[in-house]
């Protein structure tokens, strides 16, 4: 029982806790938060999408952090994490959370800033500390500039300075809020040097939002800074006014600053800063704020209409610069935003979707409270702003997705089949408290993943939820404007499921790590006072590592709703790169390419094979061929890891491929195939690209099956190299130098030769009869492998008697598997041994040779000169006259060797060999 307990996943753990008796709900709670006391790593099973994590605690609950607020991976390859409480910023190693203090803004906080600096930017001593209640956050958002590793260090901070007035009577309790740069110094490991962006941003114990990040608009980078509705109109702020659509005010704004001084005149304003508005973009457009204009001044607000922006995200999609924001909903409608300049997001009048109207009749809050009421959102939308005179409609921006848009107290029908998605039966399901009928996730940090590592991941959202303790991936559309399905079947997928607040989350920059920073606390103001979470890792810091795919009865359990790759249309693709250590060697590693989609998967049978690098080739138009004229499919795909499969030992890999693929080879003439279960896979030492050229060998599948619209084939292999796909057991059975026929003495001599064979088993004569059908006639035993020449005849004694102008030849070339291909026809005149003639001198030959030719008729005729490999040299046509006619052929630019004529026309059909000396 407990050995069991231990190895629980959280997912299996939470399930586990439904089915058991509250006995042994509380012994698996302390087990699991011993273990999380003293466990550095474990393997974890991340969601239903069945991905596999190693979980790594870098910071444990017995030295937790006292609420860590923003973690954000920098470029200098380290953890950048902001302590809410502690008023400290920490820089961690996420491989080791070996961890550094660069910055302690604590009242009594020394050695990091000068005597003066401390004064100016210190945190001031709460006045009668025991009785003025925390403000939401504390040290909040940071973000490093992007050319922090190249001559800018610096790193932007906004945090809550000092009190103001904090009544309990719900008339509003305030805070004023820093946005400061600093710089880092590598030499001594500390942040210095501050500059005061702005030092008045309003701060309160609730919805104070303090998120930051820099993004690019038209090509510039900027500072935005998230500042909230301040809780007007609930809990300790319920009569506190409401501001958020007053434009002449910061409240409840989205506020762009740029990231260094411009040269506006220097005000003589305030002790830390005399240079407010060179902070500020000047003038209208792009390159200005969209208010100045309107105010009359220089302003920072950027866009409006927002309650409680708790998470930025910015990426380049489709050629596009877009930057995301996350907002708390009042009761349902946590709301996904793309943040655009000017724009009006609302709330307090629109909550939401603008055209669900699921808030008519109600407030954003308490019904006592100073939010308005909104008596119809598409009333609200076509009224004039009485605050400001605008149209609120002309500027408003719907979200691009809502969470649960339903009212407060309203019911969800969640079906078996999605209870493990987002709609999960033990989160959002109908409860009897007050907060299980909010509707919402609380989400607190927002990512962007776009990197190809995890199969499907690609332009996927990550946010961090302070209500249900997991992270939940969201995934964008092919507009990157509003979401689409996970796996066909939901638009959401929860990750790490716990009973911790999960308060943000930050991606390496190799697109393997995920970051998770947990609060200490059990609650903060809102919906979470109600219903206080019990944290089982307090103040942790956890790092998940994707390492593969469990194994499941000998197959991958990757989820049949990631594509299969494509890569770029005939152009060797080079596909991700992974790595096969200890972690992972016995599991299932994908390989993806660059839009996160399948192309193969290793198991690699505990051999660690290092870094795997691979490519594919994806060929269109007609079907692929070999130089025998085998088809095969149109693609093949190359994988070579640093380290060989040690001897004896071998792994087992899965090869993806598409309907369409494998519907081409099926219609390709001669393929062989008519199903996936005639595919077989090849390998050899060829580059991959458009040609296949050396033998390959073939392997046994193991299995072959259906995978979402496509297929996959597994294979177990003792060395990897490129990999195709055909049916039959070769793909070049032989390759054919040459076919000829000469009639001599009532007998067709007809001769071939072959450069190498492969399996090839015998080739069977052909002759067009009077029907013009071609039918057998003998048989040629075949060589069956060989690297070499090998030459054939075959004499048809029959053909004197046919009483025929024209007799027509071809080679059926048989494998020893039954696939066959065919050879070009050889047409042969039946004319006396004197009608035509052809003779070479000199052979051996140092320059030029006459080749003549001897023919009683007038015929054009093609010669060519073809070298030992069957290149063709030269290749012209020419008129012969009845009678001997000479040609002339020049060598004498030419490698000494074995070369030949060859002479086809209506009259003649002759190959003779010639030789170059020196």
């Amino acid at each position: 029982m407990l050995e069991h307990l231990i190895f629980l996943s959280k997912i299996q753990y939470f399930n586990f806790m439904r089915k058991t008796n509250h006995n042994y709900f509380y012994i698996a709670s302390i087990i699991l938060m011993f273990q999380l006391s003293f466990v550095k790593a474990q393997t974890v099973v991340g969601s239903v999408m069945n991905e596999v994590f190693k979980q790594t605690t870098l910071v444990n609950q017995s030295s937790g952090l006292n609420d860590p607020w923003e973690v954000t991976y920098g470029s200098d390859n380290f953890l950048w994490i902001t302590v809410a409480k502690d008023y400290k910023i920490l820089r961690m190693d996420p491989n080791t959370g070996t961890q550094t203090t660069v910055l302690d803004l604590s009242p009594t906080a020394t050695g990091y800033l000068t005597a003066t600096e401390h004064t100016n930017y210190n945190r001031l001593a709460w006045t009668n500390s025991g009785s003025v209640p925390w403000p939401q956050g504390g040290m909040m958002g940071l973000a490093l500039h992007p050319q922090f590793m190249s001559g800018k260090p610096y790193v932007y901070l906004g945090y809550v300075r000092s009190q103001g007035s904090v009544p309990t009577n719900g008339t509003g309790q305030y805070y004023t809020n820093f946005l400061v740069r600093f710089t880092y110094n590598s030499g001594t490991g500390k942040l210095e040097s501050p500059f005061t962006i702005c030092d008045t941003l309003p701060g309160s114990k609730d919805h104070n939002s303090g998120r930051i990040i820099i993004a690019p608009i038209s090509g510039v980078n900027y500072l935005l800074y998230s500042s909230g509705d301040m809780g007007s109109g609930q809990y300790e702020n319920l009569t506190r006014p409401v501001k958020v659509q007053n434009i002449d005010c910061y409240e409840g704004k989205i506020l762009r600053f740029n990231l260094e001084e411009d040269a506006d005149p220097v005000q003589n304003i305030g002790v830390r800063s005399a240079n407010y508005n060179r902070w500020i973009p000047n003038g209208a457009g792009a390159a200005g704020n969209p208010y100045n204009t309107y105010l009359g001044k220089q302003s920072a607000v950027w866009n409006m209409g927002h309650r409680n922006v708790q998470g930025f995200a910015t990426a380049n999609l489709g050629g596009s610069d877009i930057i995301y924001a996350l907002s708390h909903g009042p009761y349902s409608d946590d709301e996904l935003n793309i943040m655009e300049a000017g724009k009006n997001y609302g709330h307090p009048l629109v909550i939401g979707y603008s055209t669900d109207s699921n808030y008519n009749g109600a407030k954003a809050g308490p019904s006592t409270g100073s939010l308005p009421l909104i008596a119809s959102v598409r009333g609200e939308l076509n009224n004039v702003d009485a605050i400001n005179a605008l149209p609120f409609g002309t500027g408003y921006k719907d979200p691009i997705y809502t969470f649960y848009p339903q009212p407060k107290g309203s019911t969800i029908t969640c079906s078996a089949p999605n209870q493990n998605y987002i709609q999960d039966i033990y989160r959002n399901c109908a409860g009897t408290g007050t907060n299980n009928n909010w509707r919402s996730e609380a989400p607190s940090g927002l990512g962007i993943y776009t990197s190809s590592i995890i199969p499907g991941w690609k332009n996927s959202f990550l946010l961090a939820s302070l209500k249900w303790g997991r992270v939940v991936r969201v995934k964008l559309n092919n507009s990157y404007n509003g979401l689409t399905n996970v796996d066909g079947v939901v638009d959401t997928v929860p990750y790490f499921e716990s009973r911790n607040r999960y308060r943000d989350m930050a991606i390496s920059n190799n697109g393997k790590d995920l970051f998770i920073i947990m609060d200490k606390s059990l609650s903060t103001s809102g919906p979470s006072q109600e219903n206080p979470t019990t944290l089982n890792c307090t103040g942790c810091v956890v790092k998940y590592n994707f390492i593969g795919y469990n194994d499941v009865s000998g197959v991958s359990s990757i989820s049949t709703s990631v594509p299969i790759g494509t890569g770029i249309a005939n152009t060797v693709t080079a596909t991700t790169e992974t790595i096969i250590n200890t972690d992972n060697n016995n599991l299932w590693v994908p390989i993806t390419d660059s839009n996160g989609d399948i192309i193969a998967e290793i198991d690699a049978n505990s051999n660690s094979l290092d870094t795997i690098t691979s490519s594919v080739y994806i060929n269109t138009g007609t079907v692929r061929t070999s130089v025998s004229g085998k088809p095969y499919l149109d693609r093949s795909i190359t994988i070579k890891p640093k380290f060989p499969i040690p001897g004896g030992q071998s792994a087992n890999v899965r090869l993806y491929l598409k309907a369409s693929e494998l519907a081409a080879l099926i219609a390709a003439p001669g393929s062989g195939v008519s199903g996936i279960n005639d595919i077989n896979i090849f390998k050899n030492s060829d580059a991959n690209g458009s040609a296949l050229t050396a033998t390959p060998s073939y392997i046994v599948p193991l299995s072959r099956t259906a995978f979402g619209s496509g297929y996959v084939i597994k294979v177990n292999i003792t060395g990897f190299s490129t990999f195709y796909f055909a049916g039959g057991t070769s793909i070049l059975p032989l390759k054919l130098i040459t076919f000829s026929g000469l009639y001599q003495n009532s007998i067709s001599i007809l001769n071939w030769q072959t450069e190498s064979e492969f399996n090839t088993d015998h080739f069977i004569v052909e002759r067009k009869n009077v029907a013009g059908v071609f039918e057998a006639i003998g048989t040629v035993n075949a060589s069956g492998n060989t690297n070499t020449k090998s030459d054939y005849q075959y004499l048809d004694k029959t053909a004197g008697g046919l009483n025929a102008q024209v007799i027509y030849y071809r080679l059926k070339m048989v494998d020893k598997d039954g696939i066959y291909n065919y050879s070009s026809i050889v047409a042969i005149r039946i004319l006396d041994l004197t009608t035509t003639s052809v003779t070479i001198y000199p052979n051996p030959v140092k320059g030029e040779a006459l080749v003549s030719v001897t023919t009683v008729l007038d015929a054009k005729i093609n010669w060519q000169l073809i070298d030992n490999t069957g290149r063709v040299l030269i290749n012209k046509n020419t008129m012969l006259r009845s009678g001997v006619n000479n040609i002339s052929v020049d060598l004498s630019n030419f490698s000494t060797g074995t070369y030949f004529i060859k002479l086809t026309g209506e009259n003649i059909n002759e190959v003779k060999k010639l030789q170059k000396q020196y």
